[in-house]
Order: structure tokens, then C-alpha cells, then sequence
């Protein structure tokens, strides 16, 4: 979502709007005793984008609207919320004149990971990590950066409302991120550092290392970070993605990643929750909520949670994907079945 963004916001010719609905299926099969069970409509949603110029000027505007969702009333009740998702992604303006630029409104959280890659429409949401599931990164905020004169290299500073506060800028809390990014041959960096408040001058550090390789039809994916309280790096995530994509009409990918708390036992989780203080079972998550729990001795694999899949894409028409993906983990015991459609309608106005 993170390129999904900056490629929106920083590219935009002319107008363009997209209408994105997508309909999935999602049956949940138990591999062992005590696996999860159940049935619910994956992704299924509505997206609106827009995204164009203001005439001749260095201006441009960038909406992403999460209009629908198998639970569409939790959007609109968390309007204006920092610390859950709520219908709008992101709505900013961007002045881009020469090689600088400067971003203002709701954005993406500036973290080296492309597992943020792309955008929510396009995401698959039982085969991502806790990070990606637990943290809100659409928050209000500015960024201002630079691109060299070959747009190989990206460098950006961001401010932003902190997810942990519950209102933004109201909450007085901020996280602070530096982004760099290049693409240099069959090698594309994405390196990220922040310090995210969790409470008055006290801090979250999170370390993103992102690195993407191509050879030929393949695409290589290492992504790792590390984060904790206090700069303490208490969690740590190491994830890796291999994509083939013979043709435009057909991809296929397998993925796998392994998170690590240092004491399961004692650790706080440092994005997520414990479903036990809202009164929820937390085995009610196929993907944990909280990291502690799911690293736990006897529930993971002697202090790391696991998770995998394989996703595959079909085009039969240009504005038109079939997808599937089959995804594991070592909490739920269980196989998800995603199977489902997505339909692009492009609308481009001059």
C-alpha cells in the first residue's frame, strides 16, 4: 500500500478515478486437533480512488475510500479514529516542484516493508504478518522528500499521528519516520527507521529492512524488522516472497515469514492486544492478535510464530483478477481458503 500510495499521489496525469469492488469467499479447514474453524467473506469490500492535477501547477491530490467491508458499520463508527481502520485510507495533496516534494493530509506510515507494497484491494490478509495486521498505518500527518534527477533514489522525512493515540493530533502523540528508497538494476531497496509515541516522550523504535530482487519473469522479496518499547526491539519479523509472473494475464507466489518475541512469557505486545481484556477468545483470530500469546511455548514453535501460503492470480480480462491463495500459520492449526474476484473499473477524465 505504501508504493500504492506514493505512486498515486506523486504520478498523477490528468484525472483519474477507480472503482474497485472485490468479492471473496473464505472457508477456514483445521489441519489438527483444536484448529480453527469457520467460514466469513475475506476481503470482500468496495474501493473508490481518485487521484489527478490541479491544471499546469506542481499540484496534485491522491483519495483512497474503504467504502465497504464484510463489516462495514466498524468503518464508519471509527470516523476520525487514529488507532482502528475506518473508511478513509488516505486523502492528501502533494507539491512536487523539480526533484522535491511535500505531502500533506492522511497518508501511509513511511515503514521499509513490502509486505505494504500493495495496496488493500490487492492484499491478502491471512497470509501477512501481525505488523501489518495490528498496526494502523493510514494516520494524518506530512512528509516532504526528494527524488534524484533519474527517480532511482527516494529519500523522505515524515510526521505523522501516532497509532497508538486514540484521536489524532488530539492524542499529542506523533511518530517520526526517515524513508529511503531506490531502485538501482535488479535491486530495490525500501530501508525505513521510526520512533512511533506511545505515551509522552516515550517512544516505539521500528527498524524496516526491505529488499527486492528480478530476475527475469521472478520476483525476490527479504523483508525484516525489528520494534519494541523504548528502542528495546523486543519483536522482530523476517519474511520472504518469491513471485513468478510469466505473463500479464497469470502470477503465482509463495510466501513465508517467521515472528520472534525475545520472552513470550513476559513480553507486551507491541501493536496488538489482548483479546481476553475486551472479553474475546483470542483463538476467535486466525491471525493472532497478540504475538505473545502466539509465541508462546507449545502454541508456536518453541518461541516463533509461523506463517506461509501460496497466491494465485488469473487476468482473463484486463480490469478483471481471479484469485486464490491458500494460507497456514502455527496459532490458528488451521488452512484458509481464499477464493475470490476483483474488478478494476477505470475511468480516466482529461
Amino acid at each position: 500500500m505504501l508504493c500504492c500510495f506514493q505512486a498515486l499521489s506523486q504520478e498523477a496525469e490528468g484525472a483519474q478515478w477507480l472503482i474497485i469492488p472485490r468479492l471473496d469467499v473464505n472457508p477456514y479447514l483445521p489441519v489438527k486437533d483444536g484448529g480453527y474453524r469457520g467460514f466469513d467473506l475475506g476481503s470482500t469490500s468496495l474501493y473508490a480512488c481518485f487521484d489527478g492535477g490541479f491544471g499546469e501547477s506542481d499540484f496534485s491530490y491522491s483519495v483512497e475510500a474503504h467504502l465497504l467491508s464484510s463489516d462495514p458499520a466498524s468503518l464508519y463508527r471509527n470516523t476520525l479514529r487514529s488507532d482502528d481502520v475506518n473508511w478513509l485510507d488516505w486523502a492528501n495533496i502533494t507539491y512536487a516542484p523539480c526533484n522535491f516534494y511535500l505531502t500533506v493530509g492522511k497518508q501511509v506510515m513511511s515503514i521499509g516493508s513490502f509486505e505494504y507494497d500493495a495496496c488493500d484491494y490487492d492484499a491478502y490478509v491471512n497470509l501477512n504478518s501481525t505488523l501489518w495486521t495490528n498496526n494502523q498505518v493510514y494516520q494524518w500527518g506530512a512528509a516532504a522528500g526528494w527524488t534524484s534527477d533519474d527517480e532511482s533514489t527516494d529519500l523522505s522525512l515524515q510526521v505523522v499521528a501516532s497509532p497508538y493515540g486514540e484521536r489524532p493530533f488530539s492524542s499529542g502523540l506523533y511518530a517520526y519516520s526517515v524513508l529511503w528508497k531506490g531502485e538501482y538494476g535488479p535491486w530495490m531497496p525500501m530501508w525505513s527507521v521510526g520512533a512511533l509515541a506511545y505515551d509522552k516522550k516515550a517512544y516505539t523504535g521500528l527498524i524496516a529492512i526491505g529488499n527486492k530482487f528480478t530476475a527475469g519473469d521472478f520476483e525476490i522479496v527479504f523483508d525484516y524488522n525489528t520494534r519494541g518499547y523504548d528502542f528495546s526491539f523486543t519483536e522482530s519479523s523476517y519474511i520472504g516472497s518469491v513471485a513468478w509472473t510469466p505473463s500479464d494475464r497469470f502470477s503465482l507466489t509463495a510466501k513465508y515469514g517467521v515472528e520472534t518475541v525475545k520472552d513470550p512469557y513476559t513480553c507486551v505486545d507491541v501493536f496488538g492486544w489482548d483479546p481476553c481484556l475486551d472479553g474475546e477468545d483470542p483463538y476467535d483470530y486466525y491471525v493472532p492478535a497478540s504475538l505473545c500469546y502466539a509465541c508462546m511455548k507449545g502454541i508456536g514453535d518453541r518461541g516463533a510464530y509461523q506463517f506461509g501460503g501460496l497466491v494465485g492470480n488469473w487476468y482473463p480480462f484486463e480490469n478483471l483478477r481471479i484469485h486464490t491463495a491458500l494460507s497456514a500459520n502455527t496459532w490458528s492449526k488451521s488452512l484458509s481458503v481464499n477464493i475470490g474476484a476483483t474488478y478494476y473499473l477505470n475511468i480516466k477524465r482529461k
